[in-house]
């Protein structure tokens, strides 16, 4: 996110939102990504991360929500849900894309492979985008959007081996073994 920073001409350092969202992101995605938790409690943690993230006031139903809780007030002290629904949009954005990765799990079509990859990654970095600045005008949305995308994808052909041990759908491990990337 200091990158980001950089790009889009704001003071490159710390700040709690920065902090939150560098931890919820990725606290989320390995609890969805992990085979060892059963869909339907998936499916509990991100409908109560959803109803978080709208603004609702939630107890934490077990230590993993706490934690991700506490990141969501990090990011409300820095940014009020009033003046910058921007942040709030752009958060509930990816954890939309999250949701649908869940789907990934059940034998997703090729076609909604890439689309939720696309999805997830470039809302990903569009929240940091808000994250950083509080606002994006359109340019830069698309940009670091575009960045998203890119970097889902490079994550995603990183862990090929063992998304597909963990038979985890993503636009690289759902191709034949001996595919050609370059055609």
């Amino acid at each position: 996110m200091h990158c980001l920073q950089r790009l889009l001409g704001m003071p490159v350092g710390p700040t709690p939102a920065v902090l939150a969202y560098s931890l919820l992101y990725p606290y989320t995605d390995n609890h969805l990504d992990d085979p060892a938790v059963e869909l339907s409690a998936k499916r509990a943690f991100i409908r109560r991360l959803g109803d978080r993230l709208a603004g609702s006031a939630l107890e934490p139903a077990a230590p993993l929500e706490r934690q991700v809780f506490r990141l969501v007030e990090l990011i409300e002290c820095q940014f009020a849900r009033e003046r910058q629904p921007q942040v709030y949009e752009a958060l509930l954005a990816i954890h939309a894309a999250q949701l649908r990765s869940v789907t990934l799990l059940q034998r997703p079509a090729p076609d909604d492979v890439v689309e939720i990859s696309v999805e997830k990654g470039g809302t990903s970095v569009l929240a940091d985008g808000y994250l950083v600045a509080g606002t994006l005008n359109a340019a830069q949305a698309e940009c670091v959007f575009g960045l998203g995308v890119f970097l889902q994808l490079r994550d995603d052909l990183e862990d090929l081996v063992e998304d597909r041990r963990s038979k985890q759908a993503t636009v690289f491990s759902s191709l034949p073994p001996r595919a050609l990337l370059d055609r």
